[in-house]
Formats: C-alpha cells, sequence, structure tokens
C-alpha cells in the first residue's frame, strides 16, 4: 500500500507540471499506461484508488483529446471516476475528503466524464451511476458547497445526450423524493438536459 501511493504521489507530482498537449506528456506517457493497470485501479485500499483518480485525470488532461489508454482501460477509468465522486457522500478524514473535492472540481473543469462517450455500450450504465453518485454525495453534503460543482458536471454530461436515456430519466424521478433543498440543483441539470432533448 505504502509503495504504492508513494509511487503514485510522485507521479502525480511530474503530470501536474506538465503542460496540456502530447508533445509536452510524451516522455512521461508510461506514468498513465502504469497508473491504468487493474493493480492500481482495482486496488483493495481506497486511498490508491483515490491517487490512481488523481494521476490518471492529469493523463486526460495532457493527453486530450486521445489519452494513452485502451478500451477496457478508459472503461475502468470513468467507473474509478464515478467512485470518487461517490466517495464523498462516506465519512473520511479532512484530507481524503480535500482530495475528493479537488477531484471534484478536476473532473467539472476538465469535462473528465464525457470520456464515458466513447465507451460503447456502457455509456448509459455509466451516466446512471454517475447521476446516483452526484446525488448522494449532494445528500452528504449538508452545507451545499458542492452543489454547484455536482450539477455542472452532470450539466456537462447529460447535454450530449439528443434525448435523455430512459435509465437517467428513472434516476431522476426516484430523486423527486429527496428534500427540495438537496435535490435542487441537481434535478434542475437534468430537468434541462432533458427539455432540450425533446
Amino acid at each position: 500500500r505504502e509503495e504504492a501511493i508513494q509511487n503514485l504521489k510522485d507521479w502525480f507530482e511530474v503530470l501536474e507540471a506538465c503542460a496540456q498537449g502530447p508533445e509536452h506528456g510524451e516522455a512521461h506517457i508510461e506514468k498513465v499506461v502504469e497508473a491504468s493497470r487493474d493493480e492500481y485501479m482495482r486496488h483493495a485500499d481506497a486511498e490508491v484508488r483515490m491517487w490512481t483518480a488523481k494521476v490518471l485525470l492529469q493523463g486526460l488532461r495532457i493527453f486530450v483529446p486521445e489519452p494513452p489508454l485502451g478500451v477496457r482501460q478508459r472503461l475502468a477509468a470513468m467507473e474509478l471516476f464515478v467512485e470518487q465522486i461517490g466517495a464523498l457522500a462516506t465519512p473520511r478524514s479532512s484530507t481524503l475528503h480535500a482530495y475528493g473535492v479537488s477531484l471534484l472540481e478536476s473532473f467539472a473543469s476538465l469535462r473528465a466524464f464525457c470520456l464515458i462517450f466513447e465507451c460503447e455500450g456502457e455509456d448509459r450504465r455509466l451516466i446512471s451511476a454517475l447521476l446516483t453518485a452526484c446525488l448522494a454525495a449532494a445528500r452528504a453534503d449538508r452545507e451545499g458547497a458542492l452543489e454547484g460543482l455536482l450539477a455542472r458536471l452532470l450539466a456537462d454530461v447529460l447535454d450530449e445526450f439528443d434525448a435523455m436515456p430512459q435509465e437517467v430519466i428513472r434516476t431522476l424521478l426516484s430523486e423527486l423524493t429527496a428534500p427540495r433543498r438537496q435535490r435542487g440543483a441537481l434535478v434542475g441539470a437534468g430537468a434541462a438536459a432533458a427539455g432540450a432533448g425533446t
């Protein structure tokens, strides 16, 4: 565990310092590829998976629009990213929570979840899982500090649809039973996308 975390931290620091563009990250591409291995992405330890997500997100930023990930690795990365959103609903140390919030901010600013649409055959499942994770994080966020970021993240993804998938509509409808304050912005993001698709 400790060795894995230290490796990931070292890789993250190097990648974070790289400018965007494949020409800037070419010398470090192996760090992204290594982090995409199952031993990191599916590690039993949550902190290892969190640092893996941070490394992979930097890989997406540097190598946009073609990160050095195969089809299976892209799917696993999206599942890992969704997990990190859901983890915001789980009590953790203040340090891990701060890292989680930082990841959320990066997910939103980089529109990282739009890579879901390259996971052919899995996109609707992943989006439903993302919506569920965002709603869980919003409910746990009693201060309302994350709601705007979560809504922005969802809106960017749902805006890609010409029509809202039925799986997502069902998830949104189930959210209508949640308290008004907790569901406001998130349901609003989904409703706006649904309206645009009709």
